[in-house]
């Protein structure tokens, strides 16, 4: 049986490994969901499966580091200093904000859509959502890309596969 977390006895390159590719296989599996949600007229409840396929992506690269925050304040704090180490050099400052703001923003997004009761999630149409899908994929294939060794296409070709799951 596979660990669900780091800790001292299981804190291993295989356990690290292991972990991060089924956390990259959840963010597929979010992905697909929000997907479905929207082309069911349900743009909140995709934005909030969007926020889950961003968050697994950190869970991902933060498993392959040795770190496994439990909370969704730990994940984003050492996302942003992994981002800000890694790709410094890599990417230029604005590129890494933009990715960091880009979280940021979807987090913030999904609380409003999740837990407001005056009306924002009204607001949200699916050509909104729609868009921040396509932006998502390519936050995902950067991120997933350089801090957890995805190449090109891998990330859409899991989301494929998590469709050929949800029909079987």
């Amino acid at each position: 049986m596979m660990a669900k977390s780091l800790s001292g006895a299981n804190d291993n390159e295989e356990t690290r490994r292991g972990l991060a590719g089924k956390s990259m296989e959840k963010s597929a599996k979010f992905m697909y969901s929000a997907r479905l949600l929207l082309n069911g007229g349900l743009p909140d409840q995709a934005v909030d499966r969007l926020y889950y396929s961003l968050f697994f992506v950190a869970k991902a690269a933060l498993f392959l580091r040795g770190k496994d925050p439990v909370t969704h304040n730990g994940v984003k704090a050492e996302l942003i200093k992994l981002l800000k180490s890694e790709l410094s050099g890599i990417m230029s400052e604005h590129e890494i904000n933009s990715l960091v703001g880009f979280y940021g923003d979807r987090e913030r997004l999904r609380n409003e859509m999740t837990y407001s009761l005056t009306g924002e999630s009204e607001c949200l149409n699916a050509a909104d959502v729609e868009e921040t899908m396509a932006e998502a994929m390519l936050w995902i294939e950067s991120v997933a890309g350089t801090l957890c060794g995805l190449v090109n296409g891998e990330y859409a070709e899991m989301v494929g596969s998590a469709a050929g799951e949800g029909s079987s």
